[in-house]
């Protein structure tokens, strides 16, 4: 462990989407202000980059939330995504969402919200949506559509390459990677966390390169708007309300770094670390008419995603890319060779394939399963046996494809049998929280909605310059006890 720190500034717990993010932007800042540099922070992961969510995700990024206060963040996150988009890997193809006529107040309040943030999108109704379908895919059933929403600076990126480009900016800027290392516990004293127990790890798996090696210094991401203070309220341990010594639960323990500032982009494993801190299982949600439930804090969902193998170039009657393309109609999904139903309803999403596909192919996804308040976590996605994407989704997934665009009829043998699984740590409202865990523990929780949201680590990193970054503020978790709880959407899936 000789090149891991006895001290240091800042701890970011995960090397995500958001971790990896965090602790890029955290050093442009440190470095920006005068304050500091990358060296002030290092970024702690129990597996490797990308070994969670953000490395498997289906890499869609787009921004159409019925929660409109998401519509900035995910502006935020554009402009991380096209700072370089070649590292990342960002395809700006687009992104299409198409519904039903009931829908259409909905979509029309979406639309209006991106474009008042300054992500621009475009609304169809009526025989123009089906037109704007056909003029793309002229093969688009497109009978039951009466609504389409045409948002033009999203689209995907490769999950390996976004987070091998990110881990490559933190060590540009002198953020030090430690892969192997699970954090363990807390030393809490007087309500701080004082610094992290661990164990395993090395050496850093991404070191800092000199100004010289990288070429020339790097450009600093400016914001836009300028944001909040800290959150007026967090939910408090016994050890933080008596402001007695607590080492956390957890252990072995092999290691110990004392930190002023703790970062959390943890994902799945958010639930687990909240808990080392003693923190409550449940929650008190309060909504805006008043109406108080008592909701898990973490509930956990199992995603359900694959790819599908598609020799002929997928592509738009132009002879470009396709926009990543969401349909939810309350159509049945049928099998067009049985007649067999398969749904109740049809809720598809695809694009071109990536990185993952070992020959061209779609890659896409459906509604994800509620597990429940507990889940185990490790091992992970893949590697889990209890959480693999069951037979009958395939059928589901490619019927449901062909249903949308006669061009994919018949191609359920096509699907690509391999592991698929996955699970997301939802919040009780399914909305992310960006809050005060403790005192000085930031969380990150993404609500499963994470690996779009590059922007979150800029924003979060001024935030914690004493920026005021309104857009946060929304996010709170004070917001449960404020009756400011979001409610639910009219969509089958609560990524919605």
């Amino acid at each position: 462990m000789n090149n891991i720190p006895e001290s240091v500034q800042y701890v970011v717990i995960g090397a995500g989407i958001h971790g990896l993010s965090a602790g890029w932007h955290l050093a442009m800042e440190l470095k920006r202000r005068g304050r500091g540099s990358g060296q002030d922070v290092i970024i702690l992961d129990k597996t490797g980059v990308g070994a969670g969510a953000s490395g498997i995700a289906c890499g869609c990024v787009r921004n159409f939330y019925m929660t409109e206060p998401l519509h900035a963040i995910l502006r935020h996150s554009v402009d991380v995504w096209t700072y370089d988009p070649v590292a990342f890997g960002f395809q700006q193809v687009g992104y299409i969402a198409a519904g039903e006529g009931h829908e259409t107040v909905n979509y029309e309040r979406v639309q209006k919200s991106q474009n008042s943030v300054g992500y621009p999108s475009d609304l169809y109704t009526g025989a123009e949506s089906r037109k704007f379908l056909k003029s793309i895919w002229p093969d688009f059933n497109a009978d039951r559509i009466d609504v389409v929403l045409h948002e033009k600076v999203s689209g995907y990126a490769g999950t390996r390459q976004s987070v091998k480009g990110l881990a490559q900016k933190c060590a540009d800027n002198g953020v030090r990677i430690f892969s192997g290392v699970e954090v363990t516990g807390y030393d809490v004293q007087g309500g701080q966390v004082r610094g992290i127990y661990f164990k395993g790890g090395e050496t850093a798996d991404y070191s800092p390169r000199s100004e010289a090696e990288r070429g020339g210094s790097q450009q600093t991401i400016v914001p836009g708007a300028k944001r909040s203070g800290a959150a007026d309220y967090s939910p408090r341990s016994e050890a933080e309300r008596g402001g007695r010594r607590q080492t956390a639960v957890g252990g072995p323990h092999e290691g110990h770094i004392k930190c002023d500032l703790v970062i959390w982009g943890l994902g799945a494993w958010t639930g687990k670390h909240w808990e080392m801190l003693g923190k409550p299982r449940t929650v008190d949600c309060t909504y805006a008419d008043g109406t108080a439930v008592a909701k898990d804090m973490w509930t956990y969902w199992r995603l359900r995603e694959g790819e599908v193998y598609y020799d002929q170039p997928y592509l738009t009657a132009d002879g470009m890319n396709p926009p990543v393309l969401h349909v939810e109609t309350s159509e049945p999904v049928v099998d067009w060779t049985t007649g067999e139903q398969l749904g109740e309803y049809l809720y598809v999403y695809f694009k071109n394939g990536t990185e993952r596909m070992d020959r061209p192919g779609l890659q896409g996804g459906t509604t994800p399963v509620k597990i429940g308040p507990k889940a185990v976590t490790d091992p992970y996605g893949h590697a889990n046996d209890d959480y693999q994407a069951e037979p009958e989704f395939a059928d589901y997934f490619c019927a449901a494809m062909a249903q949308t665009i006669s061009r994919f009829e018949g191609i359920r043998p096509n699907f690509r049998e391999r592991r698929n699984g996955g699970i997301g740590a939802f919040t009780p409202d399914n909305v992310p929280v960006f809050d005060w865990a403790a005192p000085n523990v930031y969380m990150i929780a993404d609500s499963n909605h994470g690996y779009k949201m590059t922007g979150v680590g800029k924003l979060v990193s001024k935030f914690l310059m004493g920026d005021d970054v309104p857009e946060l503020n929304p996010f709170r978790f004070s917001r449960y006890a404020e009756g400011q709880t979001f409610g639910a959407s009219n969509s089958h899936s609560p990524w919605v």
